[in-house]
């Protein structure tokens, strides 16, 4: 028998491994920028549609569809081989990606919490919220929270919520720390793992030696040089409900900057072995 063939590798980080590893229903991934929290929410969907809940609806949600988009379903394509889904939009129903497992599909509903009557009628076994942060409002969370409702027989439905940490008032914190009725409850079925960006970071045995990989400096003496180019678009890779004649537009511009005073940079390098 031949082994498997590797189409991914995953290594997650030890604070990565912490929120896989958490028996909590509800969990909140309190993680900075550069931790690869985006990631960690494609694996965890990954596995909870085809492992836990196999056969079984799911929800990804996210506080705007660009975002959504941008984010999490940019980085499902780059670790999920094409072979093993079909994105497509319904119709009536919206977005969604289809997971092929061997009890069929299960089913990934795309959502925003812009409007959250979005998920009515949605019968779910987990929920990934990916920028959890970003989202002030509350009342939309509980309604994507009253979805979990039906999974795999015997499996524990699973919230995963992520983004970085927030103010003492952001309900992130009233639901996992704040002594809320909700919060009081989650203090026996919840977790909130954090983590920084230096959790993210290559490890120095598997970097390149005498590499330079960041640079300090005065930005006062980093000149602007000249624009080498300008696109400027619609954006058309969403599916937010565009109301009131509004459209996406999308500005990159390409330019090369100088440094004017050399010795007001130091770059940092790996070790040298």
């Amino acid at each position: 028998m031949s082994a498997p063939t590797v189409v991914v590798r995953y290594a997650p980080h030890a604070r990565q491994m912490a929120v896989h590893n958490a028996t909590e229903p509800h969990v909140w991934a309190m993680m900075g920028y550069g931790t690869g929290k985006t990631t960690l929410g494609v694996i965890e969907a990954l596995m909870l549609a085809c492992v836990t809940h196999p056969g079984y609806e799911g929800i990804v949600a996210a506080p705007t569809f660009p975002l959504l988009f941008q984010s999490f379903v940019t980085e499902w394509a780059r670790w999920v081989p094409a072979a093993w889904y079909r994105q497509s939009t319904h119709p009536m129903y919206g977005p969604h990606i289809d997971v092929h497992v061997d009890q069929g599909v299960s089913r990934i509903w795309l959502r925003s919490t812009v409007d959250a009557r979005s998920v009515e009628g949605i019968n779910a076994a987990w929920l990934v919220y990916d920028e959890a942060s970003r989202e002030t409002r509350e009342d939309p969370v509980r309604v994507l929270r009253a979805r979990v409702r039906r999974g795999y027989p015997g499996r524990q439905r699973r919230h995963l919520y992520i983004g970085p940490p927030m103010t003492r008032t952001h309900w992130t914190a009233a639901q996992f720390g704040a002594p809320t009725t909700f919060g009081a409850y989650l203090a026996r079925v919840a977790d909130a793992i954090g983590a920084t960006t230096t959790d993210g970071m290559i490890p120095s045995t598997s970097s390149a030696v005498s590499t330079k990989f960041i640079v300090f400096g005065n930005p006062k003496y980093f000149f602007f040089g000249n624009r080498l180019g300008m696109e400027f678009k619609v954006f058309d890779n969403t599916a937010y409900a565009v109301n009131q004649d509004q459209i996406f537009f999308r500005c990159r511009v390409r330019s090369t900057f100088k440094v004017g005073i050399a010795g007001a940079f130091v770059a940092i390098k790996t070790a040298a072995a």
